[in-house]
């Protein structure tokens, strides 16, 4: 597990999509980019959930996101490495 900046590290200003959906304009990848700056050496990512445009952005930086509706990150991490961890993009908002 990973600390990272969340949303409220970039000054709280409304983000501007300038007639993209939300979070997949170019300005909302470079802040992806920048929260993803403590993973980057990570090829998978394994979470409860994030934004549509965040699990793009992870693809676009090759790093894999796999959304799990398990609560227990020792039995995911399990799941991923026996090859059973299911990805759930149903739960990106």
């Amino acid at each position: 597990m990973r600390e990272k900046p969340g949303h409220g590290h970039f000054g709280g200003r409304a983000e501007e999509t300038h007639g993209h959906r939300h979070g997949f304009d170019e300005g909302s990848h470079l802040k992806h980019k920048s929260m993803a700056e403590t993973i980057s050496d990570c090829k998978v990512v394994l979470c409860g959930g994030m934004g549509m445009g965040a699990y793009d952005s992870m693809r676009r930086l090759e790093i894999t996101p796999i959304v799990t509706d398990l609560k227990d990150i020792d039995e995911a991490v399990k799941l991923y490495l026996e090859g059973k961890l299911v990805d759930h993009p149903e739960l990106l908002h």
